[in-house]
């Protein structure tokens, strides 16, 4: 089984990141919009369910507006991680974000 500690390290970011800059707000559209009120004040709306497209995949925001633009997850040059790494970056660009498609009936 391949290994690399580039998760452990991700999580021990993320979790520095939590303790020193407090929660912030999770985005509308990610939030539970099962209760009363809770579609009156945009929750839940416009998410896309990535298992409802094609390959799973759906370019949407996940991060709080406060951590748009962090990287916590930096892959290593070798083994599987090698094709999610350019010069040492996460892509952030996926292709079927090019070549989106619609939700699958």
């Amino acid at each position: 089984m391949p290994k690399s500690n580039s998760v452990t390290r991700a999580l021990g970011a993320v979790t520095r990141a939590v303790q020193e800059g407090g929660l912030v707000e999770v985005p509308d559209h990610l939030r539970g919009s099962n209760y009363r009120g809770a579609s009156e004040q945009g929750f839940g709306a416009d998410y896309q369910y990535p298992h409802d497209f094609a390959r799973g995949w759906v370019s949407q925001q996940y991060l709080p507006d406060a951590l748009v633009g962090q990287r916590y997850y930096d892959p290593s040059e070798y083994g599987r991680e090698r094709r999610w790494s350019i010069s040492g970056r996460v892509t952030v660009q996926r292709e079927d974000e090019v070549n989106s498609e619609a939700p699958v009936e």
